[in-house]
């Protein structure tokens, strides 16, 4: 029996992949879309990559991506690769849509800021545990803050956000009018870019990070929005108005445990009976798993829309519901104040 039980451990020994079929299954993937992330981010750095929106001719390539022959044959052919470009009947080459998509002036949001964002997720994880959300460098912070919100320097998405509210019989009181209040605005990418798209909208966003808060007051200056927004530097919990608020955005996904209560209280204070909030959700699809890892260590509950949902109606809210399931982007939950 015991040399029975040593061939079949051998024998399972020897369906086991080795090391150079690992390395080229799960390493080189990994490690191309590394080197990819650093290549892309350089392009897009020195505006090749937007410059290849529109078709390139092949005798144009070197010159348009900056580099010496030889070195841009070799990085079409990376990109070709790895279907960032794609070449037309004519032998002339452009950005695929997927990519199109993610430089237009309609994206939601930068593309530098997006890749930065890979690199700085990375750091955080390979020290996991060791340090929060504050540990963070501010530069680090800013990155962050900028790719999770909408750009509101991307005249595209501001025009696209426009639509989308003329286009909402229930958001209506955007255009003519009404105050917005976001806890946890960040450097406040969601409150100006809707600025822009409803002229009549007054907003308030409070912002514990005193590096954030300010980099939203600079921003709103300098887009002409100044006298339509105003940040707060200090923890929500701890907000007050005298004047109520139509509607609110809670970005709950970047509030620790401890703070919610008095966050959804602050909330509920500001808001007019039968005022309007959301709180978007984090994502739970695979892509979303290591997002999900660093809000988890800086301490964030991981709610489910169920769980979200409970916790405002909790906080004394009603008309408690999902909203944007199958929509781009995250989905929401959205309640109202009795």
């Amino acid at each position: 029996m015991a040399g029975g039980a040593a061939a079949d451990i051998l024998s399972a020994m020897d369906d086991d992949p080795g090391f150079f079929e690992a390395f080229d299954t799960v390493l080189t993937p990994l490690l191309e879309h590394e080197a990819l992330a650093g290549l892309v981010g350089g392009l897009h750095s020195s505006g090749a990559l937007a410059a290849l929106l529109g078709t390139v001719a092949r005798d144009r390539v070197a010159p348009t991506l900056g580099l010496a022959e030889p070195v841009a044959e070799s990085v079409v052919a990376a990109l070709l690769t790895h279907q960032v470009l794609e070449e037309d009947p004519h032998g002339g080459l452009r950005l695929t849509p997927l990519w199109r998509a993610l430089v237009a002036d309609d994206a939601y949001s930068d593309l530098g800021d997006n890749l930065r964002t890979g690199l700085i997720m990375g750091r955080l994880l390979a020290g996991i545990g060791a340090g929060d959300y504050w540990s963070m460098p501010p530069d680090d912070r800013l990155v962050l803050a900028r790719a999770v919100s909408p750009n509101p320097y991307a005249a595209g998405l501001v025009a696209a956000f426009r639509a989308d509210i003329a286009g909402d019989p229930d958001r209506a009181d955007l255009l003519t009018g009404c105050r917005l209040l976001e806890l946890g605005c960040g450097v406040a990418g969601r409150i100006l870019t809707t600025l822009q798209a409803a002229p009549g909208l007054t907003a308030v966003g409070v912002e514990l990070s005193p590096d954030l808060a300010a980099e939203a007051a600079r921003r709103a200056a300098e887009l002409g929005l100044s006298d339509r927004f105003s940040v707060v530097c200090g923890d929500a919990g701890d907000y007050t108005t005298e004047e109520p608020f139509d509607r609110a955005f809670w970005s709950q996904f970047f509030f620790p445990v401890e703070s919610r209560p008095g966050a959804l209280a602050a909330l509920h204070a500001a808001l007019r009976s039968r005022g309007i909030a959301t709180a978007p959700l984090a994502g739970d699809e695979p892509g979303d798993a290591l997002f999900r890892v660093m809000l988890a260590s800086w301490g964030v509950p991981l709610r489910t829309a169920d769980e979200l949902m409970a916790e405002v109606e909790a906080a004394g809210f009603t008309e408690v519901e999902v909203v944007g399931v199958g929509e781009p982007g995250p989905s929401s939950v959205r309640f109202r104040r009795p």
